[in-house]
């Protein structure tokens, strides 16, 4: 239910930010894409760090470590040292555009970089459905 939360209010945020902003769209690019991208973005990264902390809090049994481990990540990503990462491994590298306006090379990492974030997702709820499963909460 939260991240359906989180879902409406960023379509709600960026539909506002049409609307009050009035940015400037190159002429072939869609609204619409852009829109279903930011949505994109929203949900990869609620989901790895929404899964994150709650396997982390299981393993330990603790949540404050599930809650820190989320938090250590977000800001070890946000740092130089993560925009030092292959830029399919850094979830906060979003398309890029070069000086033409035209997207950039690094555009297609960033979507192969959603497409890791989605493998660690699964990888993570896989972890988390079988430690469950062994303490016998599922």
């Amino acid at each position: 239910m939260n991240l359906l939360m989180l879902v409406c209010v960023s379509a709600l945020s960026y539909g506002l930010f049409f609307v009050i902003r009035h940015p400037v769209i190159k002429q072939g690019d869609s609204i619409i894409y852009y829109f279903f991208i930011s949505i994109l973005i929203v949900l990869m990264n609620s989901l790895i760090f929404g899964l994150l902390s709650m396997l982390f809090s299981n393993l330990f049994s603790n949540m404050w470590v599930g809650i820190g481990i989320g938090i250590l990540t977000w800001f070890s990503l946000n740092t130089k040292w993560g925009a030092s990462l292959p830029l399919p491994i850094n979830m906060f590298l979003f398309g890029t555009r070069g000086q033409d306006g035209n997207p950039s090379p690094d555009a297609t990492l960033w979507l192969l970089g959603k497409i890791v974030v989605l493998v660690l997702v699964i990888i993570a709820s896989i972890i988390e459905y079988k430690w469950m499963e062994k303490r016998g909460k599922v």
